[in-house]
């Protein structure tokens, strides 16, 4: 496993994906909705794993998912959002720190960190299980060799998720 948590708090090894918030998105008070945040992490994760992100250095890097030429198609299964600070609206993007928190045979997770632009506090934890899929959906399919070393490459501690509420300790992904 790569990547320890830096001073950012996300590690060394995540990806990084900018996203601009909508005027849409946001009630009288400034403040940014819990379904427009839900829309902004698909957005992010979508950009991630299909177009590509910055690594650490600032440097482009292709979509994820974009191994040997291969048209990898995935679900998303689960997703877990936590809110530790109110997201306010800005007109400079979101950034969303991407890491790998779990790879399995056919699935793994999504962890992520969500700051303002220039801002290390976290207003957003999220985590998203990803299957690879078949492309009519009917299964899923085991993550090949060539994507499970790249994610890998970004494998780092899942995101501390809170434990849920009436459970006596945290969730798997979050140990």
């Amino acid at each position: 496993m790569t990547g320890r948590h830096g001073a950012a708090g996300a590690p060394s090894c995540a990806l990084t994906v900018r996203v601009p918030m909508r005027y849409e998105d946001i009630t009288p008070a400034m403040h940014v909705s819990n379904a427009a945040v839900l829309g902004l992490i698909e957005e992010a994760r979508n950009r991630l794993l299909r177009y590509g992100a910055e690594d650490a250095a600032g440097s482009p890097v292709g979509g994820l998912l974009d191994v040997d030429g291969a048209d990898r198609v995935y679900l998303i299964v689960q997703q877990t959002i936590e809110y530790p600070e109110e997201v306010r609206y800005s007109v400079e993007p979101l950034r969303f720190d991407f890491w790998i928190g779990h790879v399995g045979r056919s699935s793994f997770t999504l962890d992520a960190e969500v700051r303002a632009a220039g801002a290390e506090q976290v207003l957003v934890r999220t985590e998203s299980v990803v299957v690879i899929t078949d492309a009519a959906f009917t299964g899923s399919e085991p993550i090949d060799d060539a994507l499970r070393r790249r994610l890998e490459a970004h494998r780092a501690e899942p995101v501390p998720l809170r434990p849920r509420p009436g459970a006596s300790t945290m969730s798997p992904a979050a140990r």
